[in-house]
Parts: structure tokens; sequence; C-alpha cells
């Protein structure tokens, strides 16, 4: 297939009902800053005015693209779809997704990028909040010790010692793409989990985990409320169990 768009860096950005969050104008500014990068909206069969709004924005700008799921799939099949679409018709080296919201500032993955070509054979690289200066973190308690609680039965799960595998600002190279995301999910939420599983089945635990890096994060700020339930804590061990289930 022949390959259309061009950039060092790809990122995804998973969208849904964020009519009240998308900051437009600081994505402009982002690829006006950074013209090494092109974006990758996915709207998840948003019901409010999403959709129209990346429509409107990527119109007018070559280096970004819309795609649009027609029912709500879950952020892991947002975020799948928008990386294998990537890796199919993009010559990027690297690839990964961050959030709409821009809790993290996308241009942080100009060092997650830099982390993958000091090691090579990384095939994941993620940000830490936990890792990070506390100045540049801005949390809400609450999110902050779900979060650790999330963590602690995440690392049970999958025999690691990560500190935040569920910071929404993650790198690979384009060769790990495919392999990781060929596949379906199973779970909608902690699909980053799935993604530490595969890579281990596919190389061993060992060298698995030795080829997964995560670097403190350079800034952070919650924006707005969780769109994760406080319920789904008890779905989470189910999940979990699934995921456990694929080690290899």
């Amino acid at each position: 297939m022949e390959k259309t768009v061009s950039a060092e860096i790809g990122l995804v950005i998973p969208c849904f009902n964020e009519e009240n969050r998308l900051d437009m104008a600081a994505f402009g500014h982002f690829l006006d800053t950074f013209p090494q990068f092109f974006l990758c909206f996915v709207d998840d069969g948003s019901t409010d005015r999403t959709a129209d709004l990346l429509k409107s924005f990527c119109t007018s700008r070559e280096r970004c693209r819309v795609l649009h799921l027609e029912q709500n799939r879950g952020k892991a099949e947002a975020v799948r779809h928008g990386m294998l679409w990537l890796n199919r018709h993009g010559d990027i080296p690297f690839l990964g997704y961050f959030d709409a919201d821009l809790s993290a500032p996308p241009d942080f993955a100009l060092e997650l990028r830099e982390t993958l070509l000091q090691r090579p054979g990384t095939w994941m690289v993620f940000g830490s909040r936990q890792l990070a200066d506390k100045q540049h973190i801005i949390r809400r308690k609450r999110r902050h010790l779900a979060g650790r609680f999330v963590s602690a039965l995440i690392n049970f799960a999958v025999k690691a010692r990560f500190s935040d595998t569920q910071c929404g600002a993650k790198l690979f190279p384009a060769e790990a793409v495919h392999p990781l995301f060929q596949e379906p999910f199973l779970s909608s939420w902690i699909f980053d989990v799935e993604l530490i599983q595969r890579i281990c089945n596919r190389f061993g635990h060992s060298e698995g985990m030795a080829r997964i890096t995560e670097i403190p994060v350079s800034r952070w700020r919650d924006v707005g409320d969780s769109k994760v339930s406080p319920g789904y804590i008890f779905k989470l061990f189910g999940e979990l169990r699934r995921i456990r289930r694929t080690a290899s």
C-alpha cells in the first residue's frame, strides 16, 4: 500500500464527546510549532459536536486526519483503529497515542522518541506521573489514590513493577505497531496492560519487560472528571483475570 502520510512522529488522539474539552487552538499551536508531527484524531461515535469540531480543524491542515467510528467502541478500539491506520498509510518511524484533553502535552512525545532512540529494541515507552517532579503534576487526590490502587493491581496481574501504566502518553517504534495492535483488545480501558502482556508473550516475560520503559512525564494536569465510573473497579478484576489468562 502506498504511504500517503509522512512525518517523524504520528500521534493518535481518541475522542468521545469531547466538545467541551477539546482545545483546538492548542492543537493548532502545537502543529504550527512542531512540523515533525502528524495527528490522527479518532471520533469514537460521539453524539455531540466533537466530529464537527475535528472536521473543521483538519480541513485546513495537511498534518492531521479525522477517522470516524459509527458507534462508540471504547478507547481501546479507537486507539487501535488509529494506530493501524497510521501504520498502513504513513511513513512514520514512531507512533503513539495521547489523551484528547491534553493532560500531558503532546510535545512530550519528543522525549519518548529520544528514549526509543537511546534504547534500541524497546517496543513501548510511556510517561509516568509517579516518577515526575511533583511541582509539574496537578492531580485530584481521589483520582491519584484510585490510580495507585489500579496500578498495584496491574503490577500484580502482569508481574511487573511499573509506577504508572495508565498514563495517557505512550510511544512505539513502527515495527511494533502491527504485532501489538492487529488483534482487538479484551478491555476497552486497561488495554495498556494487554500491550504489556502481548510484548511479554512475544519475547518471554524477562526480555519483554526489558523492552518496556517508563520515564517521568514532563507535565500533567487532570482535566475534568474521569470518564471511568467508580463501579468499574469491580469489572476491573474480571478484565485483569482474562488478560492474565492470555499469558503464554
